[in-house]
């Protein structure tokens, strides 16, 4: 047995040479080979795309990574006899060279030698996403070696394809290539990064449209921090944009609408002067759904609210109830989608009990109008429901725990 505790980094010669061709797949050959000093190459062919032609530099610890997997896998004492399995398994010639000893295996299958194989393709994958980029190809596929909520084989060094990202996303004109690219994007960047490159790229006009779809349709499959960072510009484009809603293009209405739910989603409490500002001026019979946010915004929302049970409108007067309505809903304990934590819900209690529910009580039978008296009535009972419950909750938790 060859125990090889180190492979000389640093010259110029070979390390690893890794040749497949022959079998089913979407390559028809690829040759990968790593000297000693980092330098890797990368050629090889696809079946219906341009051939493949990448280098790489392996850093100190990632030839470290590739030692240690050859000695794991004892390839210079393996036998010589190779493991057949069924045909379209293709053939591979794996040449390694550690501290004077160089050996060569030609094979179909060798299990053992998996996780050498693993981490030759990672870069294999690497050169291939970066030609899609480069070239407008596969993007999905590339994509997929940057996001880990992607099934494929991700890249070794995924850092390489950032640059070559940022590129495509200034030229692409598909909208959904580009929605791609901007979500592997955020798995590459910092928060601040990414929304400095998003407002950098809404300074262009002809950029703007397809830029701000992307990052409206994208927020579900990014990082949350990054769709923080992004609440700033979508606040700013609400807050210009607002009130010249009529002049809008129809990308951008949808946008707008868009912003504006994402912006109650995430608790972005700083749009909140701006939503009740909003209120405050609409004067119309219906109140639209811009307003929802809201009663989504946790204790800072509710508390804007309750001036409004107070308003001399009564289109304010209802819809105010009907948001106060909404965010007692929005407990971990009431079964709904994204609810608030459940310390921002216990907070939000003794404004409900204190303020909201007599507040609503006292409108159930002294206001002026029969649907504010009605809304009111039908509110603090379901209100007064939710806290129950809450309360009931948390008595069955403590005796648990005590148990």
């Amino acid at each position: 047995m060859v125990l090889v505790v180190g492979t000389g980094f640093g010259d110029d010669t070979l390390f690893v040479s890794y040749h497949w061709s022959g079998g089913h797949s979407p390559y028809k050959n690829i040759q990968v080979t790593i000297l000693k000093n980092g330098a890797t190459e990368v050629t090889g062919q696809k079946q219906r795309l341009p051939p493949i032609n990448y280098q790489a530099q392996l850093d100190h610890e990632e030839l470290a990574a590739l030692s240690a997997l050859v000695q794991s896998t004892e390839f210079f004492v393996l036998p010589e006899k190779d493991i057949r399995i069924a045909r379209g398994s293709g053939q591979t010639e794996l040449i390694i060279d550690m501290e004077g000893h160089r050996r060569s295996l030609l094979y179909s299958y060798r299990p053992l030698l998996n996780p050498v194989r693993d981490f030759i393709w990672k870069l294999i994958t690497q050169a291939t996403a970066i030609q899609a980029i480069t070239s407008d190809g596969d993007i999905y596929s590339a994509s997929g070696a940057v996001k880990p909520t992607h099934a494929c084989m991700k890249a070794l060094q995924p850092m390489a394809l950032k640059a070559p990202l940022f590129e495509y996303l200034r030229t692409q004109e598909n909208r959904q290539k580009a929605q791609w690219a901007f979500e592997a994007l955020a798995y590459l960047t910092t928060p601040e990064q990414l929304a400095g490159f998003v407002s950098s790229e809404l300074a262009n006009a002809k950029r703007k449209d397809i830029i701000l779809q992307v990052i409206g349709m994208s927020t579900g499959n990014i990082p949350n921090p990054h769709v923080k960072s992004l609440c700033p510009v979508y606040l700013t484009f609400i807050r210009n944009n607002y009130h010249r809603r009529k002049e809008l293009s129809q990308i951008e209405k949808e946008v707008l609408s868009g912003f504006i739910y994402i912006l109650g989603k995430e608790r972005y409490t700083e749009a909140i002067p701006l939503f009740t500002a909003w209120f405050k001026e609409h004067s119309q019979p219906h109140i639209s759904t811009d307003f929802n946010p809201l009663s989504k915004m946790g204790l800072a929302g509710l508390n804007a609210l309750q001036p409004f049970l107070d308003s001399k409108s009564e289109t304010h007067r209802v819809k105010a109830i009907e948001l106060v309505t909404i965010a007692s809903r929005t407990g971990p304990h009431c079964g709904f989608a994204n609810p608030v934590s459940d310390s921002e819900y216990k907070r939000m209690i003794p404004v409900f009990s204190t303020s909201i529910i007599p507040k609503l009580s006292e409108l159930s039978i002294g206001d002026t109008s029969s649907r504010v008296r009605k809304e009111a009535k039908q509110a603090s009972v379901e209100i007064e429901k939710w806290i129950k419950e809450k309360e009931n909750s948390t008595s069955e938790s403590n005796r648990r725990g005590e148990r």
